[in-house]
């Protein structure tokens, strides 16, 4: 596991290794239970395609060709 440093206001970090001796884990353990329970209550972001991110530029050429890669009739002459 990675190894994280954060500050704590005294009475922040008493009340958290409060809990945390009262449920018989360890502060890490607690922290890192807490920042979990707090990340499932977020909505996780999709990773964005390129798709998603120049999208909006798609098909902005004009009449280009739309199978330059799948049709061979584009490669004929090609390294001659």
């Amino acid at each position: 596991m990675k190894t994280i440093s954060l500050k704590l206001s005294q009475d922040l970090e008493r009340e958290i290794r409060t809990a945390a001796e009262h449920q018989g884990i360890r502060l890490s353990e607690w922290i890192r239970a807490a920042m979990e329970e707090r990340l499932k209550k977020e909505p996780r972001k999709k990773r964005l395609t390129a798709a998603d991110t120049f999208g909006k530029y798609l098909g902005i050429a004009g009449d280009g060709s739309h199978d330059l890669s799948t049709n061979p009739k584009h490669m004929e002459g090609f390294g001659k």
